[in-house]
């Protein structure tokens, strides 16, 4: 394998269900900076809960908010944030709806809540600025994530609004309202083309709706074993689940024992 860079995604992918990472899949990425391969988060997070990560595993490329940014470095690469007017035109409607429970939002310097986060999970977002959201926003938004059961309240939303588009996440009840422009594909093309390397040197980890894209473009797919059935049919081909550290399974099987 020509691999030069390793992109992964973090919730049901890297993170084991507890939200942790241990020593066996910090050793593995550790000697993958060794054998000089680039590492990358490819993430919906916002960069504000990533610290803890980030210091773990040190990845070179961090692609968050679906994809509305990217980071090379310190370097930004790509950034796409819905516009003012939209951005506070879809807070307003989902806080009128009847069927958002919690509703978050991402401007890139500042967070925003209406409700307490559960720090256990959501660890990083100690500075995030509890709002009811009746006053504006001032900045636009690189997500937005209502928490809903009801996905047809808000695609009918999503609909009004054509700048914008709709994610939905299996493992709970979050959803992303992102930029059109926005995915995980499209930040790591920006990336690579910033780097000067192909995509098919690419090998990219993922188990939801939005690594979809992701893992159709790059080299070498990789789903998880508890990934959707819809990201294993685009895969090349199927780790572990990431209770079982999938992820460095794969990459000591089919990479590392080749250096």
């Amino acid at each position: 394998m020509n691999i030069k860079m390793v992109v992964t995604d973090l919730d049901g992918t890297l993170l084991r269900d507890d939200k942790t990472i241990n020593a066996y899949i910090i050793e593995t990425f550790a000697e993958l900076r060794a054998q000089g391969i680039l590492i990358a988060f490819a993430t919906a997070r916002s960069p504000r809960s990533l610290w803890e990560y980030r210091e773990q595993i040190q990845p070179g490329i961090v692609i968050t908010n679906g994809g509305a940014r990217a980071l090379a470095g310190k370097e930004t690469v790509m950034q796409v944030a819905i516009d003012l007017e939209t951005t506070n035109a879809i807070i307003s409607e989902l806080k009128a709806s009847a069927h958002v429970e919690q509703l978050c939002a991402d401007t890139g310097e500042n967070y925003y809540t209406n409700e307490g986060l559960d720090r256990s999970v959501w660890r990083g977002y100690e500075n995030a600025i509890m709002t009811d959201f009746s006053e504006p926003l001032t900045a636009p938004a690189l997500k937005i994530a209502p928490f809903s059961s009801n996905k047809a309240a808000l695609a009918t939303i999503a609909a009004k609004h054509e700048q914008v588009q709709l994610i939905h996440f299996t493992e709970d009840n979050w959803n992303q309202f992102q930029h059109i422009n926005a995915s995980k594909e499209a930040a790591l093309a920006a990336v690579c083309k910033k780097l000067h390397i192909n995509l098919s040197d690419v090998a990219a980890f993922g188990d939801d709706y939005n690594d979809i894209g992701m893992l159709s473009v790059v080299g070498v797919g990789v789903a998880m074993g508890n990934a959707i059935a819809e990201v294993k049919a685009v895969a090349d081909c199927v780790c572990d689940t990431n209770e079982n550290d999938g992820v460095a399974q794969w990459l000591r099987e089919n990479m590392l024992k080749y250096t």
